[in-house]
């Protein structure tokens, strides 16, 4: 069933704190009165938006706006000439005098700039500093949402995000190195210490396979014994070195019978 409003006030503050009273009355109708609408779904800031245009380095600083009860806000702005480095600066403060939270942005001539940001503190305004060729075109405007993006992200053409904003997790796919080329060499059983692979920083991997009758002790670092070791390959077994490891290999033998056979991948 839809809402009546019939002769009723409602008073709000809008985003400067100014409280307005608003008036909705019906004539036979359902009246929705617009300002209540707008301020659930957003708030065009006048205080922060501008077609008015800036000369050789000129600069337009925005007025302190109470956004506290906004969850976030968009920034959207198109310009014939370059700002100045780094010359939109997007404020916030916690005290409308102190702006501790600052984000700013090159604006780039005749490209479209869409900058959405979650709410940082109580006060918000914006600072556009124009570069060294007076503009004859300027399209600034600020709207305050009562929803948050949930990230904030700059709009130019491609989406860019800024990490310091992003609260979840994004996973991120890279591509394992392979090898095209495996090395084989045979290391004869011994029952003292003996190294069977040295320090390779191009090894991507390597496999043992042990080629005798008696178990072979091998160790992922120097000197191994029947004490200290890594893992124990059975008489005719076979083992892959743990991937991107590249240090040195030993190993050693219950007795000095047979042959280990290494296969290196680089």
């Amino acid at each position: 069933m839809p809402l009546a409003i019939v002769d009723s006030t409602l008073s709000v503050k809008d985003a400067s704190g100014t409280t307005v009273v608003m008036q909705a009355s019906t004539s036979g109708g359902n009246t929705y009165p617009q300002s209540i609408t707008a301020l659930v779904k957003g708030f065009v800031s006048t205080l922060n938006s501008r077609n008015t245009l800036l000369g050789i380095s000129g600069v337009f600083t925005g007025t302190l706006e109470l956004v506290e009860d906004y969850a976030g806000l968009s920034v959207f702005i198109y310009t014939d000439q370059d700002s100045a480095t780094n010359g939109l600066s997007l404020q916030f403060s916690i005290d409308g005098t102190n702006w501790d939270h600052v984000r700013t942005y090159s604006i780039a001539a005749n490209t479209p700039y869409a900058i959405h940001l979650n709410t940082k503190a109580k006060y918000f305004r914006l600072v556009l500093t124009n570069g060294v060729v007076a503009q004859t075109l300027l399209r600034l405007q600020t709207i305050l949402r009562t929803t948050s993006q949930g990230y904030d992200e700059t709009l130019s053409g491609n989406v860019k995000f800024s990490l310091e904003e992003i609260n979840t997790t994004i996973p991120v796919v890279t591509t394992e190195p392979k090898s095209a080329t495996g090395t084989l060499s045979n290391v004869d059983a011994s029952a003292s210490n003996v190294t069977l692979l040295a320090s390779n920083s191009s090894r991507l991997g390597a496999t043992i396979f042990n080629d005798s009758t008696v178990n072979l002790y091998i160790k992922l670092g120097a000197t191994s014994s029947l004490i200290s070791f890594t893992v124990k390959i059975l008489a005719g077994g076979y083992y892959e070195i743990p991937f991107r490891y590249n240090g040195r290999i030993d190993g050693i033998w219950d007795s000095a019978t047979g042959t280990a056979r290494v296969t290196e991948l680089t």
